[in-house]
């Protein structure tokens, strides 16, 4: 380095943690599914990349409502296999 050049500081940076409650979660879906028009699995994946949580680990706090939208979304999309039900042809 030239003794004219100004030095680099190193600069550390914390990893940022983040805590989704479910309603949290669900409240961030809906309002990415409503107002950008993302589908349910869509808006999940882009909230695992926002905030870095693992989709294994979001996969937990998926539940209830929430839970139920996105599999039926991925039975209509034939992710997921169609359950029979009694009404059902």
């Amino acid at each position: 380095m030239s003794p004219l050049a100004p030095e680099k500081e190193s600069v550390t940076t914390t990893p940022k943690v983040v805590v989704l409650t479910t309603e949290q979660l669900s409240a961030r879906v809906e309002r990415l599914v409503s107002r950008d028009h993302m589908t349910y699995l869509e808006s999940i994946i882009h909230i695992c990349d926002d905030t870095g949580i693992d989709a294994e680990d979001m996969a937990k706090i998926v539940t209830g409502s929430l839970r139920e939208k996105l599999e039926a979304e991925a039975q209509r999309n034939n992710i997921l296999p169609r359950i029979n039900t009694l009404f059902d042809d």
